[in-house]
């Protein structure tokens, strides 16, 4: 006869302890990865591409609200950056330097409980697919440039950690179900388009387990939507009808987001820049090795055998998808391979790679602790050795562009309220998206009450008074800097005269050729009356250059109280959601990214009715979060049932 299982306790306050300050020294540590690229590089100014892009968005949110310039476009990123720059008093660009690496933390530990929860208790495999989790994005695009996918991801496994115990409870997780959705919802606020994406994984993955599904639903008299396959098509279809309410209703956005289309001739080189970062010739046969153990029959009860079955079905369908883009992306030139080879990696590589490290743990007796902490700085090397290499992260903004920019704006405020043009050179070190960057990097340093304002022409003055403003300009080019002109005409051709503006870091040329027609009104910015009438009288004070990198020791401190905002935050709803009797791993791992989520949903709705984010606004909405998830924590008593059926797993 067995037997008989006793139901376990809830984790004593020492061991609760003990993994929380384990949690937080991780998440702190991998952020501490991605910030010592600063001290040792010396930037003062956030690095990547889209910085400058994620910098004026979050400003703008901050200081009116989303709604204009398409502020509420995926505006997930932007509400969060201005709720913690609200609640901790810092400029978007020093929330810009920190957020970054904040994020692998709260992913690498999302990432952590999700094998814990799903694969059972091991603490090596979890140790590694923290460690490995948290660094492998920096040889990846995530961190630097694309930190709204980072957001999303974040999220996505979190939301996914939860979907899979809902999932192999028979619907029992009522909570957790629903915290699944919300959590895939707020992920779609931070990047919709990649939430489609999972949403075809979660397709690949209902397919996947819908014979076994209808075959218990038969045999054992379960519901159908109760099933696996049931309780995964029920969220997505919960999901695609929240999120179309809320991008179509409430945002009003569109669907297509994409408002920058990359170079196509950029995507193989790309794609084979990640893969040769990513170290594939070491990372890709370890994750082969950990699927091939995944695959093999797990020794576990038979509701654990559902969880992890719905992962791997899960990741299964993920890497046919990702592998579809990669293939889509290199056929067609629609698609960037690139993104797909980085969501294979990050969490069904990192996965099977976590696994791989437990079973030789596992193995190696008493001295599995070593033979862990090798294999994990091992793996390891290759997003640390990318992100300080050669090819590592830049800034692609100067402080002394941001400085003109500021005396500009300095100038316009004494002027009323109007439109404005600044002409710049459409040429630079970013090819056809060097106007873009260029507008990022006016609007990064422009104050909100004059974004709406500008007008940004990329060309030669001279060639557009003699109506040839294309002159010399490749077809590529032209049709990069078209829209610009396209939104300028009304300005340009209206009789309201309008101040033009030359700053020497956007067109050197252009600004010396005319500096005896203009008015140097500050360091680096010279005005041409847009009727070419009196010049101005007045100038304004030089800008002090930005410096945006705290340094070492506040850099640390910042990301301690980041991590702890999203933290508590976040801890009641983390009850709600898993209950008092999961374990401690779970609980600090999904923590941070439930914090965030919350934030992001409730910061939405009060930035959508035209509400600034700024520093009273954000306290209010954290305190509504957390005190919301304090109090509906005590009234729901907590959802026992996702982790009380892995108590009995080894460890």
């Amino acid at each position: 006869m067995p037997n008989k299982q006793h139901e376990p306790s809830p984790p004593g306050r020492n061991t609760s302890l003990r993994w929380a300050l384990a949690c937080a020294a991780l998440a702190v540590g991998v952020a501490g990865v991605y910030l010592g690229l600063y001290r040792t590089k010396g930037y003062t100014l956030p690095v990547g591409f889209d910085a400058p892009w994620y910098v004026w968005r979050a400003s703008f949110v901050a200081d009116h609200g989303m709604g204009p310039l398409g502020t509420s476009t995926r505006p997930g990123s932007a509400v969060l950056a201005a709720l913690i720059g609200g609640l901790t008093g810092r400029s978007q660009f020093t929330v810009a330097v920190l957020l970054g690496p904040v994020l692998p933390g709260v992913f690498a530990l999302s990432l952590g409980a999700l094998v814990w929860s799903s694969l059972g208790r091991h603490r090596w495999r979890w140790l590694a697919a923290v460690v490995v989790g948290g660094t492998v994005l920096g040889a990846t695009r995530l961190v630097d440039e694309n930190v709204a996918t980072l957001l999303f991801l974040c999220l996505c496994v979190a939301a996914v950690t939860l979907l899979v115990a809902a999932a192999a409870a028979d619907g029992a997780s009522r909570w957790g179900f629903v915290g699944s959705v919300v959590l895939l919802v707020a992920a779609g606020l931070a990047h919709w388009l990649f939430l489609a994406v999972f949403g075809l994984m979660l397709l690949g993955a209902v397919i996947l387990l819908a014979p076994g599904s209808l075959r218990r639903s038969r045999g054992e008299a379960v519901s159908l939507a109760r099933t696996e396959a049931g309780t995964l098509t029920s969220a997505g279809l919960w999901v695609a009808g929240a999120m179309s309410v809320t991008v179509f209703g409430l945002l009003r956005a569109p669907a297509n987001t994409i408002s920058l289309r990359e170079d196509p001739s950029r995507f193989v080189p790309k794609l084979t820049n990640d893969a040769s970062r990513l170290r594939l010739w070491l990372l890709a046969p370890v994750a082969a090795f950990g699927g091939w153990i995944l695959l093999e029959p797990a020794d576990a009860q038979k509701r654990h055998e559902r969880r992890r079955a719905v992962l791997l079905s899960l990741l299964a369908a993920w890497l046919v998808v990702c592998a579809g883009g990669i293939v889509f992306g290199l056929a067609t030139k629609k698609l960037p391979p690139h993104r797909f080879l980085e969501l294979a990696i990050v969490v069904p590589g990192v996965v099977a790679i976590a696994e791989a490290v437990g079973w030789l743990a596992r193995r190696a007796g008493r001295g599995a602790a070593v033979v862990a902490a090798a294999a994990c700085v091992l793996l390891a090397i290759p997003g640390v050795s990318a992100w300080y290499a050669s090819g590592a992260p830049k800034p692609w903004v100067t402080p002394e562009a941001l400085q003109e920019v500021r005396t500009a704006a300095a100038w316009l405020e004494t002027l009323k309220p109007g439109p404005f043009v600044i002409w710049v050179s459409p040429f630079g070190p970013a090819g056809t998206e060097s106007a873009a960057l260029k507008e990022r990097t006016i609007r990064a340093a422009l104050p909100a009450n004059l974004q709406e304002h500008l007008h940004m022409v990329p060309g030669n003055i001279v060639a557009s008074a003699l109506n040839d403003p294309f002159n010399g300009l490749s077809p590529a080019m032209r049709a990069a800097v078209r829209p610009y002109w396209d939104a300028a005409q009304p300005v340009l051709r209206s009789s309201t005269p309008a101040p033009f503006l030359i700053l020497r870091s956007f067109d050197t040329k252009e600004f010396v050729d005319l500096s005896s027609e203009g008015k140097a009104v500050g360091p680096g910015v010279l005005v041409l009356p847009g009727d070419r009438g009196r010049l101005p009288t007045h100038v304004a004070r030089a800008s002090t250059k930005p410096n945006s990198f705290p340094g070492v020791v506040p850099s640390a401190l910042w990301t301690v109280g980041f991590l702890a905002l999203l933290a508590i935050a976040g801890y009641g709803w983390t009850r709600v959601v898993l209950g008092d009797r999961a374990h401690p791993a779970v609980r600090y791992g999904l923590t941070p990214a439930v914090g965030a989520g919350s934030l992001v949903l409730v910061g939405t709705i009060v930035s959508r009715l035209g509400v600034g984010l700024g520093t009273t606004v954000s306290w209010v909405v954290w305190f509504i979060v957390a005190a919301g998830g304090a109090i509906a924590s005590r009234l729901t008593g907590g959802e026992r049932e996702p982790e009380d059926s892995q108590a009995t797993l080894r460890t």
